[in-house]
Order: structure tokens, then sequence, then C-alpha cells
């Protein structure tokens, strides 16, 4: 990936170009977007006049080429030509917010530009999960999220801004068989280029959650796939043995479960694959602790239980990263 770089004067434009190709010389700054990975510069040149090349060109911030300083105005046909060495993409600061299966029934709705990362899932253009990204071009949700085994053709991700990103690929975690063993997958995308994009924040402290609040974020289809709502509410964790005995299962251990809502909100089908969400005091970040995997529900199928399974991302922050 190529990138041109600004070439700026130092100094007041007193001098015409002409003058970088005589006897006196300039000198001159080249700034580049990115922070790390800088190209080693080759050669520089106004016009057909090489101003330096190779060993003439160095890795300072300011460089004296030649030892003599001019000052001079800068043309606007300026030349940069450097190795092809790739760079990386920008370090994008995640868990920042910018500005916020089923419902979280009873939730509070919440702005779409404030919660960059969050995004709902479409399969053959039918709503399925929500997703949480974790790069420009990767997001995470629960691998029952794909129990018809879906072609990446036939998936679409809608993001914050109301734009749909395509999928490339995806992959269920290769242990899952049924919730909520495993309950994780990753999808591979097109890459955000939105500006106001922000990913959530990963960790692999695998910390004991119990006690901790954390929010959840997922989509709720009101009236049909055009009418989604981001829906936003705030969950206590619980200890694993509530719903063991809810269940009537052992909760694996990369597992953990969580209680109705503060205010009364339940998870309900399509919350599945959304995030929970634990912002760190000090950095004021959030981070992507938890993927909802199930609930239970009353004797009439409503959405009313009061423990729900997630799956615990700080124990997938490998698979989730792989490279497939």
């Amino acid at each position: 990936d190529k990138e041109i770089p600004n070439i700026s004067k130092v100094g007041s434009s007193s001098l015409l170009h002409e003058k970088i190709t005589s006897e006196d010389f300039a000198l001159f700054r080249i700034k580049f977007k990115r922070r790390a990975n800088i190209p080693k510069i080759h050669k520089v040149s106004v016009g057909e006049s090489v101003i330096c090349e190779d060993d003439d060109v160095g890795s300072d911030e300011e460089n004296e080429i030649r030892g003599k300083r001019v000052n001079f105005k800068l043309p606007k046909n300026i030349e940069t030509r450097f190795n092809e060495t790739p760079i990386e993409e920008d370090d994008d600061e995640c868990g920042n917010i910018k500005v916020i299966s089923g419902f979280i029934k009873g939730g509070k709705r919440a702005r779409q530009n404030k919660w960059p990362w969050v995004a709902s899932m479409f399969i053959k253009n039918e709503y399925a999960c929500s997703v949480n990204f974790i790069s420009r071009t990767r997001a995470v949700t629960a691998a029952h999220c794909f129990e018809s085994n879906p072609e990446p053709e036939d998936i679409k991700l809608r993001i914050f801004t109301n734009k749909d990103i395509k999928v490339t690929e995806y992959a269920k975690h290769p242990k899952y068989r049924r919730i909520p063993k495993y309950d994780i997958a990753f999808l591979e995308t097109e890459r955000i280029t939105d500006k106001m994009f922000s990913p959530i924040c990963l960790t692999n402290e695998n910390l004991d959650l119990v006690g901790d609040y954390g929010q959840l974020l997922s989509y709720a289809p009101n009236n049909g796939i055009e009418t989604l709502e981001l829906l936003k509410s705030e969950y206590p964790v619980i200890k694993n043995m509530y719903c063991a005995r809810a269940f009537n299962r052992k909760i694996p251990k990369h597992a953990f479960c969580v209680r109705h809502g503060i205010d009364n909100t339940y998870i309900c089908q399509g919350d599945s694959g959304a995030g929970f969400m634990i912002q760190n005091d000090e950095e004021k970040k959030y981070y992507l602790r938890g993927i909802v995997s199930t609930g239970t529900v009353d004797i009439n199928g409503d959405c009313t239980g009061k423990q729900i399974i997630f799956t615990k991302v700080d124990s997938f922050v490998n698979f989730v990263q792989s490279e497939e």
C-alpha cells in the first residue's frame, strides 16, 4: 500500500523553486499520516529536477540536505518516491464512544453513532444477529447465528451509518457443536472507511466478572428490517451456579451468567451475538467481555427469564484475532 505524504517548506517562501536545484539547498519536511512503519524515502524531485536521492535522504524528522538551509516557495509538482514496503493499517483507538433471537425487552433506545462497533447482521436479507467489530475488517458474534451454514455472499452487516458491509468469510469456533459451548464466531469483511468508526477493545485478562455490571447493545427489529433500533441496557454478572440451575446443565468455564437487567429488561430472540461491554474505569474505554449465547423463557415462550448465558470473549481472543 502506497501513501503520498505531505511535503511542506520550513521557513518563509522568499525564494523560488529554481533555487532548489542551484548551489543553495532547502530544508524541507515530509510528513506521513501514519505514525508507524514509515517507509524509507529514496528520492525527492521537483518536476524533472532531483533534489536528493538515496544516501542524501535522511530519516530524521528534519533533514538538512547537504548542510545548508534556504527558504523557498513550495511548488505544486513535487514527487516523492519510496520503497513499497507494506504499511500497516492505522491503529484505531478502540473502545471510545463517538457521540448509541430479537429484542432487549424494555431496553432504552441508544444513539447509533455513539457505538460505532455495533452492527446488525442479515442473512439473505433477514435480520439474524448483532455483531461487534474488533477492527475495521473483523467482527465477532455467536456461532449459533450460522446454524444454516450460509454462504458469505448471503451475509451483510449494517453498520452505524446504515451502510451495508460485505462479508468475505466467517469462521465458527472449531469445537462448537451446540450452545452454550464454544458459541463464538468471527466474520472477515470489507474495510470500513468511515472516519467516525472505532472498534471495541479486547482483553485476555480472563478475570472473574461476578459482581460487575456490563452494558448490552443489540438491534431490535421493529416492524421490519428497515426500522431496526439499537437498544441499550445494563446487566449484573452472577455466579454460574444460578444459570446451571435454571438450564439444568453445567456451564462451561468459558461462559458466564448474567441476571436480567436492572431496569427489568430481558434478553430475547435476536439478541444473539450482542456484546456485553464493561467500561474500564481508568481508560474510560469499552471492552467486549461477552457474547449473548442463550437465555431462559417462561412456559409461554415469553422473554422474561432471569438468567442469560454469555460466551466469555476473554477466553477466545486468540481465536477471534487468528488468521484463517
